[in-house]
């Protein structure tokens, strides 16, 4: 399979404040092109960016080396002009020097999501919008019961207060709101947080993303 991603299209701030990366963070991100990973590196403790795709991982790990050696002109992929290359890039021009510095924490693994969780405890999860994207499923039903089951399973990683973000939350809260999950899971919406991220994404004038960004419960409710 050839690269699918060389940019991410998403807000980087929306990522990183949405799920207010301290340095005491271990992380565990979708990899898609490393922008993501590279972006919470520069907050986070650690970051274990997985990815079903071992061209993207080959490609975030390129990028990796390439940061290591200063070679910030293939970093960025200057040959970008337009779009989301251009995004990144702006992103990254003044934050590469921190981040080349953190480039050791992240940890690159070729892992489908829903087995990804058997890597560890993680104090947060940035899902993109994975869940579900490309996942078998006879129909929509099973598809959302294959969501609420990596869900339950995610929140299981996850400390008391950790974060869960997913672009697609406008999907995913229908999702839970039509199952009645809500009564069921140990999770609530992080409203403060989802709104900080949705502000970022609507400035990042994509109109894709709806980021909801979810918080673990002391107990089931």
């Amino acid at each position: 399979m050839s690269l699918m991603y060389t940019a991410t299209n998403e807000s980087l701030d929306a990522i990183v404040c949405g799920l207010d990366i301290n340095r005491d963070d271990d992380v565990l991100a979708v990899c898609g092109s490393g922008d993501q990973a590279f972006a919470i590196s520069e907050f986070a403790n650690s970051v274990t960016a997985i990815d079903i795709h071992l061209e993207q991982i080959k490609y975030a790990a390129e990028r990796r080396r390439y940061l290591v050696q200063e070679r910030y002109d293939c970093f960025y992929d200057l040959t970008a002009q337009e779009g989301d290359n251009v995004r990144v890039r702006n992103y990254f021009m003044t934050r590469v020097r921190r981040i080349r510095e953190k480039a050791s924490s992240i940890k690159f693994r070729l892992f489908d999501l829903r087995n990804a969780l058997s890597l560890g405890k993680f104090s947060k999860i940035y899902v993109s919008n994975a869940m579900g994207y490309s996942w078998r499923a006879r129909d929509g039903r099973e598809l959302n019961l294959s969501i609420l089951d990596f869900m339950t399973r995610a929140l299981d990683c996850l400390p008391v207060g950790g974060l869960f973000y997913v672009t697609n939350g406008n999907r995913v809260k229908d999702i839970l709101d039509n199952s009645g999950a809500w009564k069921r899971l140990p999770v609530r919406e992080e409203k403060r947080l989802t709104t900080i991220a949705n502000n970022f994404e609507r400035n990042n004038n994509s109109g894709l993303w709806y980021p909801l960004v979810l918080k673990k419960t002391g107990e089931e409710r």
